[in-house]
Order: C-alpha cells, then sequence, then structure tokens
C-alpha cells in the first residue's frame, strides 16, 4: 500500500519525518507531554512501511487516532477521550485475512487503499470480525457473500496506464448470523451522468439506496437494499472535470437545496493519466436529499497537488480552527489526494448563495 516514490517526494518525506520527530513527546518514552496547544490533525506520509509503523506508534502513544487514509498517506486526529490505539499497517488484507494474521485487529475502512489498509487492535472485550476482499467485484460476487452475512465497507479503485484495479473490502461483525439475502446489492454501470441518474430512481424504487460508487473509467454505483417501509432517497450524480474546486462548487450547489454528501459514492474516472495526469480526470460523485427539516451540511475539499506533507497539515489544521472537520481522504491518481472536510451548518443560510 505504501511504497517507494520519486527522489523529490523521499527528500519531503525525510524532511517531514525529522520535523515529526522532533515535535512528537518523548512522553513516549517517559519524558515531557506534547506543547499546548496541539494540533487537532497530524499527516503521515512516509514512503518505508517500518518507518511510517515507527512514527505510527510514536503517534498513538501521544494520544492521536487513525481517521482517513489513501495509498500513501495517514491522517490521525487526537483522541479527545485519551483513549490510546495501537496500529498494524497491513500491505494486503487479503493475505492477512488467508494467513490468519488479522486475529485480535479490525480493519479501518476508512484506510482501504489498493487492496491495503490500517489495522487497529481491538480493545478488551471487543469481538473479532471478519473480512473478505474482492478484486474486480461484480454484483454477483456482493451478493454472494451477503449470503454469507458480509456488508460492504469499502472500496478502492486505481488506473496504471491502461490497466485499472477495483477492490472492495466485506465485513461480518463478530456475532452476526452467518447467512443473509442473496439479493442486497445491486450494482449500476454508465459512463454518463443523466442515464445514471435514471437508472439510480428506477432502482430506488424497487426498494434500494445507493451506498457507494467506483471508477476509475466507467462509474459503478453500488446500492442496498432498505425496507419495505423506508422513505425513498432523492439522489443527484454530480460530476466536474479538471479542477476539484469545480466539484466543490457543484456539491456546494446541492447542499444551498437539501443535499448531503456521501463519501463513499466521490470517485475519479478518466482515460489519461499518463502526459495528461489528474487534467484527464473527471470527478464524480453522488449527493443524498436530507430529510424533512434536516440542514445539510458544509463541504470543503483540500487537494495535495504540488503540496507537501507539512503544507498539507498546516492547511488543514487552518480550516479545523474554522470549524471543519476531516470527512474523507480520497487517492484520486497515484500523485493526487483529496481531503473532504465537513461543517455541520445552523441553517439554510449558511451555505454560499449559488452563482
Amino acid at each position: 500500500m505504501y511504497q517507494l516514490g520519486s527522489m523529490a517526494r523521499i527528500a519531503v518525506t525525510l524532511f517531514a519525518t525529522l520535523v515529526f520527530a522532533a515535535w512528537l513527546p518523548a512522553a513516549c518514552q517517559g519524558q515531557s507531554p506534547l506543547p499546548e496547544p496541539a494540533p487537532r490533525y497530524l499527516i503521515l506520509d512516509t514512503a518505508r512501511p517500518k518507518t511510517l509503523q515507527k512514527e505510527l506508534d510514536h503517534a498513538a502513544g501521544a494520544g492521536f487516532r487513525v481517521v482517513a487514509g489513501s495509498g500513501r498517506t495517514l491522517i490521525l486526529e487526537k483522541a479527545a477521550n485519551g483513549m490510546k490505539h495501537e496500529y498494524l499497517i497491513a500491505d494486503s488484507v487479503k493475505s492477512m485475512v488467508k494467513k490468519g494474521k488479522i486475529n485480535g485487529y479490525r480493519v479501518l475502512p476508512s484506510t482501504f487503499a489498493r487492496g491495503g489498509a490500517m489495522l487497529e487492535k481491538l480493545q478488551e472485550g471487543e469481538s473479532q470480525p471478519e473480512y473478505q476482499v474482492l478484486d474486480l467485484f461484480l454484483e454477483k460476487d456482493l451478493n454472494e457473500w451477503s449470503g454469507r452475512g458480509f456488508r460492504l465497507v469499502a472500496l478502492s479503485a486505481y488506473q496504471v496506464e491502461n490497466s485499472a484495479y477495483r477492490y472492495g473490502l466485506m465485513e461480518r461483525l463478530g456475532g452476526s448470523p452467518a447467512s443473509g439475502p442473496t439479493d442486497w446489492y445491486v450494482v449500476l454501470e454508465t459512463n454518463r451522468t443523466d442515464p445514471m441518474e435514471k437508472k439510480i430512481e428506477e432502482t430506488v424504487a424497487r426498494g434500494y439506496r445507493v451506498l457507494a460508487a467506483i471508477g476509475p473509467i466507467a462509474m459503478s454505483v453500488i446500492l442496498e437494499k432498505v425496507a419495505a417501509d423506508d422513505p425513498k432517497p432523492e439522489y443527484r450524480v454530480l460530476a466536474a472535470s479538471f479542477e476539484i474546486g469545480r466539484l466543490e462548487q457543484e456539491i456546494t450547489a446541492a447542499a444551498s437545496d437539501g443535499y448531503r454528501l456521501l463519501p463513499m459514492t466521490l470517485c475519479t474516472r478518466g482515460k489519461a493519466f499518463g502526459l495528461l495526469g489528474r487534467f484527464g480526470n473527471q470527478h464524480a460523485v453522488i449527493v443524498e436529499k436530507s430529510p424533512p427539516g434536516a440542514i445539510a451540511p458544509q463541504y470543503k475539499m483540500l487537494d495535495t497537488w504540488h503540496k507537501s506533507t507539512l503544507q498539507l497539515q498546516d492547511e488543514l489544521n487552518e480550516a479545523t480552527s474554522a470549524g471543519w472537520s476531516v470527512s474523507r481522504l480520497f487517492e484520486e491518481t497515484m500523485r493526487e489526494e483529496i481531503v473532504v472536510l465537513e461543517k455541520a451548518a445552523k441553517s439554510v443560510e449558511d451555505h454560499p448563495a449559488k452563482p
């Protein structure tokens, strides 16, 4: 999951590591505590797994917990309750499940990327979850494991030149039934926004709701079954090419109309990743109409394009001081990631006016 990057990236990582080592408390070694006030968020971006594990152990000992991650970056938040957590890096969740090495840990779905993830040690008395990783999954694969009591909790997709890779993480909580419905999921796929909205509307009428979406070329939308008497949700599919700021504008406009972002639906689709890089991509996301009386949150997006780890960490903590919290870290390409921030809105007037 975390691989060695370019020389420039190594240099930035080394600098960030030195600063991080100097900043972290030696309280982990019985010395002085963190300086006050400590930042709310901490970013780890280290190419070497052993070095990252060491940094992660120090951060956890200093009272930070992992809240989001991708193929190369972790975001940690200062734990409010003071509870200490222990973590383990899994380059391949599928391999660790097969070897039985995941026992005693849970997978953090918010860090699932490229088949790897962060594992968090179970607290005393917690039941052991079971996991299954699907490669290039189809509807029949999802429903096969649904029939065994598993539920989809995370997706990851990326593209290298003309090759596309997609992974799905399914989980069965400890004590859950070992069987379930075999029609729990429906997978829709199209390259165009309007047909997708129509397909979603038709599937919702059959008793399903949107759960997640995934790229990297065509957009696949996964819906899950709901109770027959549940209200039928309304959705919009938003898409914008090139800069992530354009998608943020679309999401902001939808939020002012009462729609909330479904974080697991953020995906990138596109065919050009080589010299065109990020400029060959189209970002897409699905928003859901909030229940009557509820006020949709506000959203902001930060990207890592041409930013060092320390720059992104400063930008993130500056947003935190204005009331924003991390919702998700999304890996757009092998060179860029997007941090989705969320802030509760007290009234519809909190949302910026639509242009």
